[in-house]
């Protein structure tokens, strides 16, 4: 008689690979059995499909409370997406500092969207208090990857002396880079 289990336990792989292909009802019972077993990754793709509404109703609570779990567990996109809940209002109550706490560990680990929205976070534009030395750092960081918006606003603040020493041909030099970018 043949003993082995009809079905062998689903692999994050196998449930990345149906998310690709658009399968998400699929994907996500794949996912969940894996992301109750501790699997950031798996914790993070269930959080973006609640917070997407892919095949299925969107669940902003959910969503949040998958992606702090993975956030917790150290997973660099599932920090950046729950700071990114965190910052906006339509998503619940928005908590800008709460935020910060979570761009800044995403940022800390190299990921440009997370430095330049912390950027975004101290200049003020989440109504937190401007503190522009900051904020031109962390567009620094992100614009030394090329995250087009923070070499944009890298420039702003040289042209304009918010965060660091005014200086027009840094500037300009920047804003080259961003315009040979967009193949001007």
């Amino acid at each position: 008689a043949f003993t082995s289990p009809a079905f062998a336990q689903a692999t994050f792989e196998e449930a990345m690979s149906l998310f690709e292909d658009q399968n998400y009802a699929e994907a996500r019972a794949i996912a969940e059995p894996l992301a109750n077993a501790d699997d950031p990754r798996a914790m993070a793709m269930v959080a973006a499909i609640l917070q997407k509404g892919l095949g299925t109703p969107i669940d902003i609570v959910g969503a949040k409370s998958w992606f702090q779990k993975a956030a917790e567990k150290n997973h660099p996109g599932a920090q950046l997406s729950l700071a990114m809940l965190l910052l906006d209002p339509a998503a619940g109550e928005a908590d800008p500092e709460a935020a910060a706490v979570w761009l800044e560990k995403a940022a800390t680990g190299g990921n440009a969207q997370a430095q330049y929205n912390l950027g975004l976070v101290y200049v003020g534009r989440y109504g937190t208090a401007p503190d522009w030395v900051k904020a031109a750092q962390w567009f620094r960081k992100a614009a030394d990857q090329s995250h087009p918006a923070a070499v944009y606003n890298l420039a702003a603040c040289h042209y304009n002396g918010f965060g660091v020493k005014q200086d027009f041909a840094e500037a300009f030099r920047l804003g080259l880079l961003q315009i040979g970018k967009r193949g001007v």
